[in-house]
């Protein structure tokens, strides 16, 4: 059996060795595993009003009608926009409570950073 260098083998690091076909086929049978059974990128619960305006912020009709207006991206703003809910959402699970900032400005920050990623793909 010809054995290949694997760029993810986690015992060489890619330099090639016996057990590069054996981290190859793990790689592969995970890889299948996420195809067969995706995950959302953002997924918000009804019953709580923190999800709510981060659907609202994010999927609202205002960020639809940016998304696939002139200046927008169209699906892959949409997209950026579910990480950036799905971001905003891991950190409120962590702090609860909002700092003195209060939650709203966790959503403008990241809502320019959103604007930063977004004018970065456009330069490339």
């Amino acid at each position: 059996m010809k054995s290949y260098a694997f760029s993810e083998c986690e015992w060489c690091f890619g330099a090639g060795c016996n057990q590069c076909t054996v981290e190859r086929k793990k790689y592969e049978a995970e890889l299948q595993e996420k195809l067969d059974n995706p995950q959302p990128i953002f997924s918000a619960k009804t019953d709580n009003p923190h999800d709510m305006k981060l659907m609202k912020r994010f999927f609202g009709r205002n960020a639809v009608e940016h998304a696939f207006g002139e200046d927008g991206d169209g699906p892959l703003e949409m997209e950026r926009n579910g990480c950036i809910a799905s971001l905003i959402q891991l950190l409120h699970k962590d702090h609860p409570k909002p700092d003195e900032h209060g939650v709203e400005a966790e959503i403008t920050d990241l809502s320019a950073l959103s604007k930063e990623i977004q004018d970065l793909s456009k330069a490339e």
